[in-house]
């Protein structure tokens, strides 16, 4: 098969969850290899991506954002997420009426896809 050349730009954040992502491989993948897999798992899967992950990628998208949130610069999305979507019992810390008022007028397509599972759930 016939490979292309591309770039990509990526922000500490979202590198770090590469590197953690591919050190829980066997063989450990190079970045780039683990990119095309986490790429082909996603595109392969027909489930529906759940809160955190919208919520993680939303952060991870643009680091900023954990500041709307009062987080400051030295937390991690990874514990951003922890701290807005769960508590020792598992259950959302932000009540989802509260967290629909926050993403809705986002224009941002992760965050579109943050509501629309949110409107689900409330």
């Amino acid at each position: 098969m016939k490979t292309e050349r591309f770039q990509m730009s990526a922000n500490p954040d979202f590198l770090k969850l590469v590197d953690n992502w591919r050190r829980s491989q066997p063989d450990i993948p190079a970045r780039a290899e683990a990119i095309r897999r986490i790429v082909a798992n996603a595109l392969d899967t027909t489930e529906a991506p759940s809160l955190s992950a919208l919520v993680r990628d939303w952060f991870a998208s643009n680091p900023t954002r954990l500041a709307l949130f009062g987080f400051d610069g030295s937390v991690t999305v990874e514990r951003a997420v922890d701290a807005l979507l769960k508590d020792r019992y598992q259950s959302p810390v932000i009540p989802a009426k509260l967290m629909l008022e926050a993403f809705q007028h986002e224009a941002d397509p992760i965050a579109k896809q943050i509501v629309a599972l949110l409107q689900r759930l409330a």
